[in-house]
């Protein structure tokens, strides 16, 4: 290949996708013509063809005969052509010759003494200063921390970058130096926390995907063993990444070995590596910083806003999130809750026990939502009884309640508690190991049945009660409490039923078994810690809210205090809503088919405003913030007098894009419901539907 040639294939490799200002004037479809242009330009200046064979360094010294190179540079963007030949042509000219080097250190002296050249390592350390708010610059004259063991390490990355996106460096003796950026989940000493530090770093690529991969577009991920894949499998890599584990976003270069053993790699190979490391590498890198940046600081401002929320809700525990369509306000409300919970932002709430939500309708009820009666088959199973059982907040409240009693319950009594609660556990263990299912109460009489709640036993001769009585643990834990321990004082508790009254030694029998069994046991158990519970109700406003909460609208205000239920289950009509069990509703404020919120139960709830908000600092190429601000600006202009803008402006939520392109939300949902505001009168104006049908058509996107 001619010199010209040679030059032309690293101008367009990697000259080119480093320097994109130059890639109108002299790119890979008018090179030919715009380069010849040139040559004869410098030809009539100096008087020789800079791109021969054998031209040398010193020739492009010489002084020029006339000024016509340099005015016709002048001409072309600022001095484009001088450039081509006086630091481009020139560099490739410095490194026809290979670099050489035995180790990775030497690998990384070449490069600091390149990079020293125009003072990048500076400028590089100086960006960084500004980037992660440090006082100081790590150093003056060092891109790569040097190899501890110049023999053996063999890879390094910038210096001071342990919780950041480094500039990382790995020559292994395979043949091969890989180069990029790293994305570093290694524990070390100054870094507890690695995959929290670098996760900001993985989303901000994310959200910036497209444009990084356009700046480095011949990059590619690979793992710390230098393993590769399609690319789908290495960015889920990338999400799920783990303590101890790398991710690098980078090239790979030949290194060679001549004759003698000695390796090298190719100047113009070097030189890739330096413009890469100056150039595309160093914008991609500050893009995904600085967005970092923007994804911590939106991370505090949304940890401050959740603290807020958490705050108020200990204040008044029950809330409702209100705002138009599209806000995040269920996604909100699951923030708080995993806040409420201890739950990290990437924890899930899927099958917490602590943890609830439901959508209300129009037609959810009282007994839907507290207590209801329901029809089960009897005992006997030749007929049906209609009993009182706990719905969605009833059976929720009872679990926090239970939570929040036992954590105000001394050692000793929880104690007394897990005493209780293995001996029942003990009996059922030897009923089932009995090999006619039996336990002996009496010479006739024996338990043969046990639920969570009871035990049943018979007698083989009973006429009357063929299908057995019920022994219930409470009944038995109150014989218990009572200190009575003789048939006559069991007749005389007015704390049990008469049944247990009646069938003193059958319940004796279990008592006497019971303090057996405690003087062997030893028990376990301590302070019981207090738990939050959280129930979320999406769409609150959709169900009539002072219907379907009946008396306990009392008990949203006091707390911890019992209310009567219409329906008793087990004789209890009593409802209580714990302090621990927290409320967290959700509210269309433009939802128009909704009922009403009267004052009783607003007196009793916070609420709180979740509005629309631009989301482009936070999601970059996955959030349509052109056309946010477009439709943001028809509620500014065409908004009816008769409605505010922040019950009825669409949210963010439709302008994401992360797993939907913009022309189908743009013609599925946005453009629908903006058409809809107009027949209902809320968004008004001579020609409005004419203005939204034309607010993208310039956007490049499908209407």
């Amino acid at each position: 290949m001619s010199g010209l040639s040679n030059f032309k294939e690293f101008y367009l490799k990697v000259v080119l996708p480093n320097t994109p200002s130059y890639k109108n004037w002299l790119n890979e479809e008018n090179f030919d013509k715009n380069i010849n242009e040139l040559i004869q330009k410098y030809q009539m200046s100096y008087g020789f063809n800079p791109f021969e064979d054998n031209v040398s360094l010193d020739e492009l010294d010489k002084e020029p005969e006339n000024s016509t190179f340099q005015e016709y540079s002048m001409s072309k963007l600022s001095g484009v052509p001088r450039a081509i030949i006086n630091t481009h042509y020139r560099k490739f000219l410095e490194y026809r010759d290979d670099v050489y080097f035995e180790n990775l250190q030497e690998l990384i002296d070449h490069i600091h003494e390149e990079l020293k050249k125009n003072n990048f390592i500076e400028k590089f350390q100086k960006t960084r200063i500004d980037l992660n708010g440090n006082s100081r610059v790590a150093s003056k004259t060092a891109l790569f921390a040097g190899a501890t063991d110049p023999k053996n390490d063999d890879w390094t990355f910038n210096i001071g970058s342990t919780k950041e996106l480094q500039y990382h460096l790995l020559y292994r003796l395979d043949g091969l130096l890989h180069y990029g950026l790293k994305f570093s989940a290694y524990q070390e000493r100054f870094n507890l926390s690695p995959v929290e530090e670098i996760l900001p770093f993985i989303k901000s690529y994310f959200n910036h995907k497209e444009q990084i991969k356009t700046i480095l577009n011949d990059y590619t991920f690979y793992t710390d063993d230098m393993k590769t894949d399609i690319e789908s499998t290495m960015e889920q890599s990338l999400r799920e990444i783990k303590t101890g584990e790398g991710i690098l976003l980078g090239k790979i270069l030949k290194v060679e070995e001549n004759s003698n053993g000695n390796t090298y790699i190719k100047g113009s190979s070097f030189l890739e590596l330096i413009y890469d490391l100056k150039g595309k590498q160093f914008e991609a890198y500050k893009l995904i910083f600085s967005n970092a940046n923007l994804i911590k600081e939106n991370k505090m401002n949304i940890e401050n806003e959740i603290q807020k929320y958490t705050d108020l809700l200990h204040y008044k525990p029950q809330i409702i999130l209100q705002g138009p369509p599209g806000t995040g306000k269920t996604r909100e409300a699951k923030r708080i809750a995993k806040a409420l919970l201890g739950l990290g932002e990437n924890d899930s709430l899927e099958g917490n026990e602590q943890f609830k939500l439901i959508q209300f309708h129009p037609s959810y009820s009282y007994e839907d939502f507290v207590r209801g009666i329901v029809a089960k088959p009897n005992e006997e199973g030749n007929g049906i009884v209609y009993t009182a059982e706990n719905k969605i907040l009833g059976a929720f409240a009872k679990e926090a309640f239970n939570n929040w009693h036992k954590a105000q319950q001394s050692t000793q009594t929880l104690k007394e508690e897990e005493v209780f609660e293995a001996f029942i556990e003990h009996i059922k263990e030897e009923l089932a190991q009995s090999e006619d299912y039996k336990y002996p109460l009496t010479e006739a009489v024996y338990l043969f049945d046990a639920d969570d709640k009871r035990f049943k036993y018979k007698g083989d001769n009973w006429e009357v009660h063929s299908n057995g009585l019920n022994m219930n643990y409470a009944e038995i834990k109150r014989i218990i409490e009572s200190g009575v321990r003789d048939r006559q004082g069991v007749t005389k508790l007015t704390t049990i039923g008469g049944q247990a009254r009646q069938h003193a030694s059958y319940f004796l029998r279990i008592v006497e078994k019971y303090y057996e069994f405690r003087e062997n046991y030893k028990p376990t158990v301590d302070k019981i810690p207090l738990k939050n519970y959280v129930l979320v109700v999406d769409e609150i406003n959709r169900a009539n809210l002072s219907a379907v909460l009946g008396e306990l609208i009392y008990a949203l205000e006091y707390r911890g205090e019992a209310v009567q239920s219409m329906y008793a289950i087990e004789g209890e009509n009593n409802l209580i809503l714990p302090p621990n069990l927290y409320i967290i509703g959700t509210m269309n404020t433009a939802d128009r088919s909704v009922g009403h919120i009267d004052y009783a139960i607003r007196r009793r709830f916070a609420f709180v405003n979740i509005l629309p908000k631009d989301l482009t600092n936070e999601l970059g190429d996955q959030f349509e913030g052109t056309l946010f601000v477009k439709v943001t600006n028809l509620f500014n202009t065409n908004l009816s007098s008769e409605f505010k803008k922040e019950e009825v402006q669409l949210g963010h939520s439709y302008f994401i894009t992360k797993n939907t392109p913009i022309d189908i939300r743009w013609k599925y949902e946005i453009k629908p419901i903006l058409l809809e505001y107009v027949k209902d009168g809320i968004l008004v104006g001579e020609g409005i539907e004419t203005t939204i049908n034309n607010l993208i058509n310039n956007e490049n996107y499908a209407s």
